[in-house]
């Protein structure tokens, strides 16, 4: 690898159309905002990845920020292994995990696709390990809505790749509704497919106890993020309190937090996101914390490169499968049967379709 070297970079700021309009308790996303990276070498070797900055109005800060790191690394020799270290070294008097941060792992996402491709290997298989098939549960809908919509939703969700798992968002006001969209849900998709809830965070901890005890008559297979995302101590205390497995980490920005928040046996399992966490070499650091802690870890968004992931992570639970960024690239994931094993090329799963992002650019 000694001379492959960065000698251009590209950023392509896109918004692309939602099939299906994310809406939480806490928020909604109606368009996909994502920052496109290329980064060219002095072979014909290049590597993509993309960031999620969810707002439109983020798109153009993040670009520009992308921009000005990667100014920083012409012509350095390709090393993802310890690159994002001795960037992260440079900023040290800057809050290195925040919008810092995505760009960082915006960056480690397109030089570990070039290593891999360097070998002509897939990225799970660069890493060590062999694709595997994962078991996935469709996230694209089910979100805070009429539940009238609820249940022809949820069973073109479960048809659409045969999944044996789907995840429904809850955080109405009154807990009657959401305790009627669960229903709903359930007599749709029957008992041999599995539900997962979302509240993102809209709860404080006694209404949280207050609901999460009455869900423990359903039979979920986890509640995610009940309340505000670090608050570790007030997850422990829930989890202590049902029977129903807690999920939190999608909002982990570096593996201290992660470390912070298994110390205080806030969540059953684990779910990073692999921009947040740091792209593959923080995704890494946080499957071996992981292993260490005998927590499942499962993937928050970017299925194209959080299956390679969580191939290579011992612990591997589920795949969350999106279908967002599907308009801008070549090879979108399919999954068949409830399962999805990443496609045995080179790379790390996102193969950018440079002709179709023309229509998105903003």
């Amino acid at each position: 690898m000694e001379n492959l070297k960065i000698k251009k970079f590209h950023t392509y700021p896109v918004k692309v159309p939602l099939r299906i309009k994310p809406k939480a308790s806490t928020g909604e996303i109606p368009y996909g905002n994502f920052v496109v990276l290329k980064i060219d070498t002095n072979s014909d070797i290049s590597g993509n990845s993309y960031v999620f900055t969810f707002r439109e109005d983020m798109l153009k800060p993040t670009a520009d920020l992308i921009n000005n790191v990667c100014e920083g690394i012409i012509d350095e020799v390709i090393d993802p292994n310890t690159q994002i270290e001795k960037l992260r070294n440079r900023y040290t008097l800057l809050d290195k995990f925040g919008l810092l941060g995505q760009a960082f792992a915006g960056i480690d996402m397109a030089l570990w696709d070039i290593f891999s491709k360097k070998l002509n290997l897939p990225l799970c298989r660069a890493l060590g390990y062999e694709l595997k098939p994962l078991k996935t549960y469709n996230s694209c809908g089910l979100w805070i809505q009429d539940t009238n919509n609820l249940a022809k939703q949820a069973e073109d969700l479960v048809e659409n790749g045969d999944f044996k798992a789907i995840k429904l968002r809850l955080g109405r006001e009154d807990f009657r509704d959401d305790i009627k969209a669960v229903e709903t849900v359930l007599n749709v998709i029957g008992e041999n497919t599995e539900l997962m809830v979302d509240f993102n965070q809209f709860l404080n901890v006694n209404e949280a106890i207050k609901r999460c005890i009455e869900l423990d008559n359903y039979n979920l297979t986890w509640i995610e993020e009940p309340i505000k995302h670090d608050n570790y101590l007030g997850c422990a205390n829930i989890s202590a309190q049902i029977a129903t497995p807690i999920q939190i980490g999608e909002n982990f920005l570096n593996v201290f937090e992660m470390k912070k928040s298994i110390d205080a046996l806030s969540s059953n399992f684990v779910m990073p996101d692999v921009q947040r966490i740091g792209g593959v070499s923080g995704w890494l650091k946080a499957s071996t914390l992981a292993e260490a802690s005998d927590l499942d870890i499962s993937s928050h968004l970017f299925p194209e490169i959080s299956s390679h992931l969580l191939c290579a992570s011992p612990t591997k639970h589920w795949l969350e499968y999106v279908d967002w960024v599907n308009p801008i690239l070549k090879n979108p994931v399919k999954v068949e049967n409830g399962f999805y094993t990443p496609n045995n090329v080179p790379g790390n799963g996102i193969d950018i379709d440079y002709q179709s992002l023309n229509d998105y650019l903003i």
